[in-house]
């Protein structure tokens, strides 16, 4: 009698185990964290890279980016009084770095230095403006893809050197070219036809569809209905739009169809996408 109760709780304590491990094993199937390869059509863009945890345009907020898991790392680009490439969104340097002075008023070394301001939530450990080659080192040592958008000031043209570099560094299955101007992109399909490059606007003209310079498009969030994207889709052309930060927002644009959000929070868009195309398919 004894062994066959030790024999009884021995199963008991088999078929534990076996649920045990059956819903650990499917905790880790239905659960996508962050950071993970996401089972997901849409392509989720990190606004000057994870924006919302670190300072923009940094080193920090690109590795976060890659971290999040997010496909790209949208990023500012500007040349200095010298001719250096660097990371920034701004003309002048004074919301970023604190000095009121134009990016192409001043020589790289003037700025090498500068510390990024931290603002209210923002991780910090005195991040530095990058330059673009920097930031194309990390991208070889990351999963992660680049649209690179070109900021001229003043008139200043240096887009065919911003396609060398990338061709230089062999990243041009790797990054994407974007501008508001139409000039710009025309110019680096003339020089470097295998990088892809972005239309940027703040309103749609379907004008800009028919623009052989232009791979894909990229739009304001109020400007993009049902009609939008159709038309951009049937151009054969990819849609992004930005800025992409809430629940609410980011499941009206895949509602709508949208190839990709660009965001300054993408372990949300991560996490909320992930779980739309889980209840899509359950």
């Amino acid at each position: 009698m004894g062994k066959s109760r030790r024999a009884v709780r021995k199963i008991e304590s088999g078929f534990f185990s076996i649920a045990f491990l059956s819903t650990w094993l499917c905790g880790i199937f239905l659960y996508q964290p962050a950071g993970k390869a996401k089972d997901c059509e849409i392509e989720i863009v990190a606004h000057r890279g994870n924006s919302s945890r670190f300072p923009e345009n940094t080193i920090a907020a690109f590795r976060g980016a890659a971290d999040a898991g997010a496909d790209y790392a949208e990023l500012d680009v500007r040349r200095t009084k010298d001719g250096v490439l660097v990371v920034l969104h701004d003309s002048n340097l004074l919301r970023t770095a604190g000095v009121d002075r134009d990016i192409c008023d001043v020589t790289y070394d003037e700025i090498r230095n500068l510390k990024v301001k931290e603002r209210a939530f923002i991780w910090s450990e005195g991040e530095t403006i990058p330059t673009l080659q920097e930031v194309l080192q990390f991208l070889k040592g990351s999963s992660l893809k680049l649209d690179i958008e070109l900021k001229p000031c003043r008139e200043d043209e240096y887009e065919t050197e911003v396609a060398d570099l990338i061709l230089k560094e062999q990243l041009q299955n790797r990054c994407l070219i974007a501008s508001c101007d139409c000039g710009i992109l025309r110019r680096v399909k003339a020089c470097a036809p295998e990088i892809k490059t972005v239309y940027v606007g703040c309103d749609f003209e379907s004008g800009v569809l028919r623009l052989p310079y232009a791979d894909a498009v990229s739009l304001k969030a109020d400007c993009v209905d049902a009609a939008v994207v159709r038309l951009v889709h049937a151009a054969g052309k990819p849609l992004y739009v930005w800025t992409i930060d809430t629940k609410e927002d980011l499941d009206e644009m895949m509602a709508l169809g949208v190839d990709g959000v660009i965001t300054d929070d993408p372990a949300l868009a991560i996490r909320r996408t992930y779980f739309i195309e889980r209840q899509r398919t359950l």
